[in-house]
């Protein structure tokens, strides 16, 4: 009985703290009238989205904004709602021990592997 008592008592800490990471996250999202570039979690969202939804528009868009190299806030919250218009809304990936760089990169080459399986495509 005590060790299924310690196990929920873990468990909703746990929930606790995922929730306030994400809360934060949108309150920052929210409150910040800063133009900046997002987290490397926001990032992994939308390589996410891209992954398991194969939108055309969505990718295109996305493609768009990334060409400077960085996706801002504005920019994010753009996709945010082509997302729910075009499928469902973004999960959001909660990811701490990544580096924005080396998210950065990795979202690079995602967008480069969509760009040549497309071109592949339309060849055949």
């Amino acid at each position: 009985m005590k060790w299924m008592m310690a196990l929920t008592t873990v468990s909703v800490i746990g929930i606790g703290l995922a929730c306030n990471s994400i809360y934060s996250e949108f309150k920052f999202l929210q409150s910040n009238q800063n133009v900046q570039e997002i987290s490397s979690s926001m990032y992994e969202s939308i390589i996410w989205h891209i992954d398991i939804y194969n939108n055309p528009t969505f990718y295109s868009k996305t493609s768009q904004y990334f060409d400077d190299e960085l996706i801002n806030t504005v920019e994010y919250q753009q996709l945010q709602i082509l997302a729910s218009k075009q499928s469902t809304p973004m999960v959001y990936i909660n990811v701490s021990n990544k580096d924005l760089l080396q998210t950065k990169l990795h979202f690079r080459k995602v967008l480069k592997i969509k760009a040549d399986t497309k071109l592949f495509a339309q060849q055949k």
